[in-house]
């Protein structure tokens, strides 16, 4: 309940977009009806929160800002990575990724797919440029927070927010 909140507060505070919703239901519906380039913007945000682990992972919402093109890039994944249970070349749960080499995921030829270790795959596609960019985010909200007078019913998500905000801020 106070995560929602708090993702709420943020896109209508933060993130520059017209959030009207009350409830996590309606949250997703507006989600939903925004464009891919406030989807975009969404996600920065619900990705530097769910990094830093200032809210948990809701993956209704998740669903809700990912784009046409995200969704039928993962159906492709989900194939090929059937595939190769398939074959026997992978197995369910045993830590092991498909990496595209040239990092295109609708380019899904044999000469272009490579088994990889989860570890190896994450470090892989690492973004130095937007860890940094999501820290800044962090830390110009945080210092919102601190100079800005809030509503009495924001207090107590304002409170919690703070808190895992610095917590994140100092790591």
């Amino acid at each position: 309940m106070t995560d929602n909140r708090i993702l709420m507060y943020i896109l209508r505070y933060y993130g520059g977009l017209k959030i009207k919703a009350r409830t996590e239901n309606d949250l997703i519906k507006q989600i939903s009806s925004f464009d891919d380039k406030e989807k975009r913007r969404i996600r920065f945000f619900f990705t530097c929160l769910f990094m830093n682990k200032i809210v948990k992972q809701n993956y209704k919402i998740i669903k809700a800002y990912t784009t046409e093109r995200e969704q039928h890039a993962n159906r492709i994944r989900n194939k090929i990575r059937s595939r190769f249970v398939r074959e026997g070349k992978v197995k369910r749960g045993d830590g092991t990724h498909i990496h595209h080499k040239n990092g295109n995921v609708f380019d899904n030829r044999n000469s272009n797919l490579l088994i990889v270790d989860a570890t190896k795959h994450k470090h892989a596609h690492r973004h130095h440029k937007a860890d940094a960019n999501c820290k800044k985010a962090l830390h110009a909200i945080l210092t919102n927070l601190n100079e800005t007078r809030h509503r009495a019913n924001h207090e107590q998500v304002v409170r919690i927010l703070k808190r895992r905000l610095k917590r994140a801020l100092s790591t």
